[in-house]
């Protein structure tokens, strides 16, 4: 399934504005991923912000204050309310959550969520999900941090049920960790089939992905972004699931904006279908989108 050749993910929603003018900020980079060469604008779904989005970390702060990493304390908006309006602001990209961790949302509400987003954007939604890492979010947020096996078997659930309740109007499923029962999903999405990607480089992660879900998107350099889509590739094999229905999304994470051709080239070279640029403490503007939009359609084309 074809998910979009480039995609950004806003990583940071840091820039020194007050509450009241930062909304707007925002809508200016949407507006410029919208208007630019990316086909999908991707959120982080985080309670607060963690070291990707950390500019505090590049500007001379202390590494930690009484209360933990300076950028913690910089700004991060609810992921599904704030895609909800972009999606108000946008006319083209695909939009979702990258990725909205298992253990943080019960996999009902997001689909919920996430259905709203795709009937107001007309049909662009896309679900990001994972198994989730951030233990000290969890804790400060007083929520239950499983061990890895337990997070895994609920992103399985979560994969099940998101798939299930967008294609279908009544859902009843019996996971592992996380079960419905007649769950109603109404309205029904406008997009024919609101795209699951499963992100993570884990054996089952991959699995799940290959078994369920429309993406992959595992991130790495080039080796391991080519073993774990040829371990993306045995799977479907031994399902008898057409591979060419599990689109291969590499998230391609970077500290300088000089590296990104590079790095998307390997991507390729590896086998990725498409790319999701990740920016590690990066301040990210309007300019910035369209010129680096600008770059990979000069450099890879549209296709």
């Amino acid at each position: 399934m074809s998910i979009g050749r480039f995609g950004l993910l806003m990583t940071n929603y840091t820039h020194d504005l007050a509450p009241g003018s930062l909304f707007g900020r925002i809508g200016d980079i949407a507006r410029a991923v919208d208007e630019s060469a990316f086909d999908t604008l991707w959120l982080p779904d985080h309670l607060m912000q963690g070291p990707v989005g950390d500019l505090e970390a590049n500007r001379g702060a202390a590494e930690r204050t009484a209360d933990g990493p300076a950028g913690r304390h910089t700004p991060m908006f609810d992921a599904p309310t704030l895609l909800g309006a972009l999606a108000l602001l946008t006319a083209r990209v695909r939009i979702g959550p990258l990725v909205s961790p298992v253990t943080t949302r019960h996999p009902a509400l997001l689909a919920k969520a996430m259905t709203t987003v795709d009937v107001v954007s007309g049909g662009r939604a896309v679900v990001g999900l994972g198994a989730a890492w951030d233990a000290d979010e969890h804790r400060r947020f007083g929520m239950a941090f499983p061990p890895a096996r337990a997070r895994v078997d609920r992103l399985e659930d979560a994969v099940r049920i998101c798939r299930a309740m967008f294609d279908e109007p009544v859902v009843s499923l019996q996971g592992r960790q996380v079960s419905v029962d007649r769950a109603v999903n109404e309205p029904r999405p406008v997009s024919r089939r609101v795209p699951v990607l499963v992100g993570g480089t884990g054996a089952r992660s991959l699995r799940i992905a290959a078994t369920y879900a429309d993406a992959c998107n595992p991130i790495g350099e080039a080796d391991v972004l080519r073993g774990a889509f040829a371990a993306v590739d045995r799977c479907c094999a031994t399902l008898g699931r057409d591979p060419a229905k599990v689109a291969r999304l590499a998230g391609v994470m970077f500290h300088r904006t000089a590296d990104v051709p590079g790095l998307v080239a390997d991507a390729f070279a590896a086998g990725a279908d498409g790319v999701i640029l990740v920016p590690w403490q990066i301040a990210l503007s309007p300019e910035w989108v369209s010129a680096i939009g600008a770059q990979l359609r000069a450099e890879f084309g549209d296709d």
